[in-house]
């Protein structure tokens, strides 16, 4: 008769400690922790000549990444290579050549797994004029 008790004490402790640690989630176990910043660190503003036709930047990352394109107006050839990656890498912008007399902008934003973005404003100045013909008067016409 004492060993079914001590069985039954056994039982009854078995079932209290587990309704115990039911009790307890995964919340709060991780209550108090800090998540884990996601790390991304890349060039803000990137300002390039009308001749260039690609550029470089450098993505710092732990984590993985996509970039995405915005340009102002049509921008012929405006593509980057490789559009998505995992940790650190070097990003090329190819930009063609401005041959118009506007300078040109895109936002290239870079997006985490976790959501964190940051964007890099690529401005491309526009090209000088191959002809300038000007008045005696002060009036001047470019081409």
């Amino acid at each position: 008769m004492k060993t079914n008790r001590f069985i039954n004490i056994k039982v009854a402790l078995f079932i209290a400690v587990s309704a115990l640690m039911a009790a307890c989630t995964i919340e709060d176990a991780n209550q108090g922790v800090e998540p884990k910043s996601e790390k991304l660190d890349i060039t803000t503003n990137i300002d390039v000549q009308p001749t260039t036709t690609s550029v470089n930047f450098d993505v710092k990352s732990d984590v993985s990444w996509t970039v995405s394109v915005s340009a102002d107006g049509a921008w012929e050839g405006l593509s980057v290579s490789p559009s998505s990656g995992v940790g650190d890498a070097q990003v090329t912008i190819n930009t063609g050549k401005n041959t118009t007399r506007k300078d040109r902008s895109a936002t290239l934003t870079i997006t985490t797994a976790g959501g964190v973005q940051q964007n890099v404003t690529l401005r491309q100045i526009q090209s000088e004029p191959i002809l300038e013909v000007s008045s005696g008067s002060g009036q001047s016409l470019e081409f």
